[in-house]
């Protein structure tokens, strides 16, 4: 996608409103709002001023100049640009951080980040892969000779083999693979397998990574002969092995019993140290692995879609606002309710942006209204103001002249606005689901029994919610939610 060309070819550090710009241009995947998601993965603010911004016209770079706490873009290449009108927020500096995002491909790739400096140029190692603890690593070129040499310097420092993530492969020429395919090193681009950042900064991936590199695993060696050197090599391949296969061991018990919640039962143990009720195995022989049940209630992302087990009954909900907002109450059900607003920032990443209103009811706002307009004017026609202070008044009888408008309409806040949003998002899933059906058009059970209880545990609960379980409220007044979860339901995600 898009994306991963502009955070390849984008300097590290750049304005606000040039980030702006590069990722939320026309025709960016048709997903707005991606630089709001890229300070989710790794553009991070630098608490800097930028000293110039490129200009949207002509392409030259314009003078960032401050006075009385506003700013303005001024031309300075001779052409006569007009002046650009900027905020603090337009000339804060934002910086991509490469161990935010490493972290956050390796989290949606299916790895535990294992984030490791390098001392090279923007590369850093994300996770390990395999029994092999193949390294994983990340990097970021400006261009195909960068890229060589630092696939030059990987071949060096690790001949035995690693996975290297790049943005997109323009960058990857023949010299480039054939070193790589020689040190038995494989490369994969971010462009082909993450390819679409969501809302809430996360990677919507074609194939796991697990899968993804399947095929690729660094070449088992025959130690010669008395090298004491390989049989060491093999002895500790074998430890990594055995220890992986217990912590697997380990790891499938817990979800049995999280799965089950069945209390952990030791049998009785005689004088001579063996247990009753057990049968003996034969002599040689070892227990098989025991299969494990099928989870009865879990909810779980996807490439695409949301698996939902309910009563142990299977489903498929297609991506949403409703149920990333539902998904999160079930998993952290807020015991003193959940703001509407809290509730967006956490499941979806959006936040209220309170917008500054000039106007309010009454003839004295009007009147105020009115003189700060006549002072705005007064100076956009000052021939002793400087052009930043005309632009900046100019602006702002802009502004004025909206909030006359709706003075004496009765404003709505950006909170109770998304508080409805949020509402309206979960009622339209819950409804949904209680009439849904399946590729034969019959009524789908799973997602009928699923919907059902979203509706008696969390709509219902919701809509009277108001801070505590014997207070109730008007319908959908507190603007709070809340997930009701009883008991013997654990939410497996």
């Amino acid at each position: 996608m898009k994306f991963w060309k502009i955070i390849e070819t984008a300097p590290e550090a750049a304005a606000a409103r040039s980030w702006q710009q590069w990722l939320d241009g026309p025709n960016l995947d048709a997903m707005p709002h991606h630089f709001n998601s890229a300070t989710m993965v790794g553009l991070l603010r630098t608490g800097r001023r930028v000293d110039h911004l490129p200009c949207e016209k002509c392409g030259c770079n314009h003078r960032v100049q401050e006075q009385g706490g506003r700013f303005a873009g001024i031309c300075e290449c001779g052409k006569a640009c007009e002046y650009m009108r900027l905020s603090a927020a337009d000339v804060s500096e934002w910086q991509l951080n490469l161990k935010s995002l490493g972290k956050a491909v390796a989290r949606d790739l299916g790895f535990a980040p294992i984030l490791e400096e390098m001392g090279l140029n923007r590369t850093i190692q994300i996770a390990l892969h395999g029994i092999e603890c193949l390294p994983i690593i990340l990097t970021i070129q400006p261009n195909q000779e960068s890229f060589r040499n630092l696939a030059c310097q990987l071949v060096a420092r690790l001949p035995e083999g690693f996975i290297l993530l790049a943005p997109t492969r323009r960058f990857l020429d023949d010299h480039s693979l054939m070193l790589l395919e020689q040190a038995n090193a494989k490369f994969f681009d971010l462009e082909s397998n993450l390819l679409r950042i969501w809302s809430n900064g996360r990677f919507q991936v074609r194939i796991s990574g697990e899968k993804l590199f399947s095929s690729y695993s660094r070449p088992t060696v025959e130690p010669a002969s008395g090298n004491e050197t390989g049989r060491m090599g093999h002895v500790v391949s074998d430890i990594h092995k055995k220890l992986s296969a217990v912590e697997s061991g380990v790891g499938e018990m817990l979800r049995r019993v999280n799965e089950s919640q069945a209390p952990l039962t030791t049998p009785a143990v005689s004088v001579e140290g063996k247990a009753a009720n057990t049968t003996t195995a034969a002599a040689g022989e070892t227990n098989s692995t025991a299969v494990l049940p099928s989870p009865r209630y879990l909810l779980r992302r996807g490439a695409g879609l949301w698996r939902v087990v309910f009563e142990g009954m299977e489903g498929e909900i297609e991506f949403g606002r409703g149920i990333s907002l539902v998904a999160y109450l079930l998993f952290n059900p807020p015991l003193g309710g959940l703001h509407g607003t809290e509730l967006a920032k956490l499941a979806l990443a959006q936040e209220v942006v309170q917008e500054a209103s000039l106007g309010a009811e009454g003839d004295s706002t009007l009147h105020l209204i009115w003189e700060r307009a006549k002072e705005c004017k007064a100076v956009s026609q000052n021939p002793d103001a400087s052009e930043v202070e005309k632009a900046e008044a100019m602006a702002e009888l802009e502004q004025l002249a909206e909030a006359r408008k709706v003075t004496r309409a009765n404003s709505e806040g950006g909170a109770d606005k998304q508080v409805r949003a949020v509402r309206r998002a979960i009622d339209r899933l819950i409804d949904k689901l209680r009439e849904a059906k399946d590729r034969k058009n019959d009524p789908n059970p799973s997602l009928r029994a699923f919907g059902e209880h979203l509706h008696k545990y969390l709509r219902i609960p919701s809509a009277r919610f108001s801070g505590d379980r014997r207070s109730r409220a008007r319908a959908g007044a507190a603007g709070r939610f809340t997930y009701e979860r009883p008991d013997g339901i654990i939410w497996e995600e």
